[in-house]
């Protein structure tokens, strides 16, 4: 689960035309955070992908849907 959800916040990291660099500058997460969360290698709070959701300018309720899917 964790590695689909990274994908997914990579897909729409990406989808936005953030950098993992911009996304923690956006986010206030280290960047090294940010690409452990987009390899899976760590489990994040409820908390953290609100923040990262609100830095791409999204709705936490995206991650939820298959692939990212934005409709």
């Amino acid at each position: 689960m964790l590695s689909e959800l990274g994908k997914c916040v990579r897909h729409l990291r990406q989808a936005v035309g953030h950098t993992v660099e911009t996304l923690a500058s956006a986010s206030g997460l280290p960047g090294e955070y940010i690409e452990a969360v987009e390899a899976g290698r760590v489990e994040l709070s409820v908390r953290a992908l609100v923040v990262i959701c609100e830095a791409l300018g999204l709705s936490g309720a995206i991650l939820f849907r298959k692939n990212g899917d934005q409709e």
